[in-house]
């Protein structure tokens, strides 16, 4: 049996091809808009070293001042090492305690110390206050870990300066993905009830042409 067959066996059952479709593309429409819209933050986190280094000449204090973003790769181990913390399950948690959503995903630079946050949340107030979250831990994460490997003050990365780049987007994925696999499953329980229906008369006409003296 080839596609024509199929389409064959369909049209010749139209009277139950055509109710079950309408019947199942409605359902999938019903099932579609309660999906809710998620809403998308997106941020941008850059690591910065800091942009004065206290030196000593002797017992002589120098202070030397640069452009922090010329020696930016340096910070990229501790660019690495914060969104560890910060995307583990206890973070998480403590978002969705707070009423924010524990959905969002950190991604470091391939070779840069920048890493680029993204939120989805049911609106945009959720989603928006969530990327603020997630900069506050992330903040709060590069603060102890300076302070637990003791760095001294002045030096490396004593201080670090988060620069943030936010908007909202709407995003209808998730409706998108419920209507097509809820659309093909409508097309597939459409094709079984034709074949359903055709079996039977099909038997049913063997019955009767088998009673025939």
């Amino acid at each position: 049996m080839d596609f024509f067959d199929v389409v064959g066996v369909m049209v010749r059952r139209w009277w139950v091809t055509i109710p079950v479709f309408v019947i199942g593309m409605g359902l999938v429409m019903r099932a579609a808009m309660g999906v809710g819209t998620e809403y998308e933050s997106l941020g941008t986190v850059i690591f910065l070293p800091a942009s004065v280094r206290i030196d000593f000449v002797g017992e002589e204090q120098v202070i030397q001042e640069w452009n922090p973003y010329l020696v930016v790769g340096s910070t990229r181990t501790l660019a690495r090492a914060v969104p560890i913390v910060v995307s583990s399950s206890d973070t998480r948690r403590a978002a969705f305690e707070q009423g924010l959503s524990p959905n969002y995903e950190l991604e470091l630079d391939e070779s840069e110390p920048i890493i680029y946050v993204s939120v989805k949340g049911d609106t945009p107030e959720q989603s928006s206050d969530t990327l603020d979250f997630v900069f506050i831990q992330m903040s709060e994460e590069l603060a102890r870990r300076q302070a637990t490997d003791e760095f001294d003050p002045g030096i490396d990365f004593a201080t670090m300066e988060i620069i943030s780049e936010v908007r909202a987007i709407e995003d209808t994925s998730a409706s998108v993905k419920v209507m097509g696999s809820l659309g093909i499953a409508a097309v597939l329980v459409t094709v079984m009830a034709a074949f359903g229906v055709e079996g039977l008369l099909e038997k049913r006409r063997g019955r009767l042409v088998g009673a025939i003296p």
